[in-house]
């Protein structure tokens, strides 16, 4: 039916759509249950309209969401069952090479994640950290 080649088509093509709304991916290291993946942050990605005039910041909600998305390499169907612990410690903005690490616990079901930002003459520091429980 058309529905089921349309499904069909967008789970082949997830991963490419994922990338160009999450933007240019530099590197992706993948070991058993983590995952470390650095990214540069677009200025014309879509998640800075609008947020905010004078300063684009990467908001919190998306970071959570990109750190769903590459857990799900761990479980593919993974929801978010309840968020424990975020903290936001320093704005993401427009063109920061960013590293996202994420740590995957089976036995608990628990994400554990934190994106790293690295800029011109600064030490490397965390922006935001977290888990969350897989549903």
């Amino acid at each position: 039916s058309p529905l089921t080649r349309r499904v069909r088509w967008i789970q082949q093509h997830y991963w490419s759509f994922l990338m160009r709304r999450i933007g240019n991916i530099k590197s992706m290291t993948e070991e058993k249950d983590q995952l470390i993946v650095q990214i540069f942050l677009d200025p014309e990605l879509v998640w800075f309209e609008g947020h905010f005039s004078d300063q684009k910041i990467l908001p919190g909600v998306v970071q959570i969401s990109w750190a769903l998305e590459f857990a799900r390499r761990f479980v593919p169907d993974a929801e978010i069952k309840e968020t424990p612990l975020i903290k936001f410690s320093k704005p993401l903005v427009p063109e920061d090479l960013v590293t996202l690490k994420l740590v995957y616990v089976p036995e608990k079901k628990t994400v554990r994640f934190s994106y790293t930002v690295e800029r011109p003459n600064e030490a490397a520091s965390t922006a935001s950290e977290g888990r969350f429980l897989l549903c």
